[in-house]
């Protein structure tokens, strides 16, 4: 029931400005949420992304690497480790969430918004950024919505 209210109140909002600013959107609502499972490396979305669309994702949540401390947003954190040797994003931060079309596509930052235009076309996968093997002891979630380009 909450996530209803928060996706309507997402929806009023982003429209109610639209037409209150006199614009026309540039995206619709395409009417997906994917819950990001910190306990899995990645999550399929089970969406199909096209060469060439523009999408937008807005990532809401918390999690963390061991369910006790360090508890942080989609953006992750680069002050408690900057992602290494091993994690699915080295170089980006730590428990940030990340995307890849397809499941040998290369994986790139989403943090808590990203608007992107598809490189190839292929199922888009969801994940958090930590050491590939050691998902096990995370703990939290993250919900994504998904906007499309009109």
């Amino acid at each position: 029931m909450k996530s209803m209210i928060l996706i309507t109140a997402l929806l009023f909002v982003i429209g109610e400005s639209a037409v209150a600013q006199g614009i026309t959107r540039g995206y619709s609502f395409y009417g997906g949420t994917y819950k990001i499972d910190v306990t899995q490396e990645w999550n399929n979305t089970g969406y199909s992304v096209v060469a060439g669309k523009t999408y937008s994702l807005i990532v809401r949540g918390v999690a963390s690497t061991n369910g006790t401390s360090d508890w942080v947003g989609p953006a992750g954190d680069f002050e408690i480790a900057s992602a290494g040797v091993g994690f699915l994003l080295p170089g980006w931060p730590s428990m940030s969430v990340i995307a890849k079309i397809g499941p040998g596509g290369t994986p790139f930052f989403v943090g808590d918004q990203l608007n992107f235009t598809a490189n190839v076309s292929g199922t888009l996968y969801l994940g958090y950024n930590d050491r590939s093997g050691v998902f096990y002891d995370n703990a939290g979630y993250f919900v994504a919505f998904m906007a499309i380009s009109q």
